[in-house]
């Protein structure tokens, strides 16, 4: 896999810390929906919809009807 972001190198590395952030919320706190953890981490529904299901995709969180819960996958 290649990442090819030379334009904005500091982006690629806030991408990843906002993902680490909303996984490390979900692990303290068990499941949350959408609305609760954009609450939480001060950030819009729509900033925090596609950081969910890439990490649903990614096999990291699980996805209950809108509640978002981590996975055993880290733990595999």
């Amino acid at each position: 896999m290649t990442v090819d972001n030379e334009d904005e190198p500091g982006r690629s590395l806030e991408v990843v810390e906002r993902a680490f952030d909303i996984y490390e919320y979900i692990l303290r706190h068990g499941s949350v929906g959408v609305t609760d953890l954009a609450d939480q981490i001060d950030a819009p529904k729509s900033t925090i919809h596609p950081y969910l299901t890439a990490l649903v995709r990614s096999g990291y969180l699980d996805n209950d009807e809108g509640t978002y819960s981590a996975s055993l996958r880290v733990v595999t």
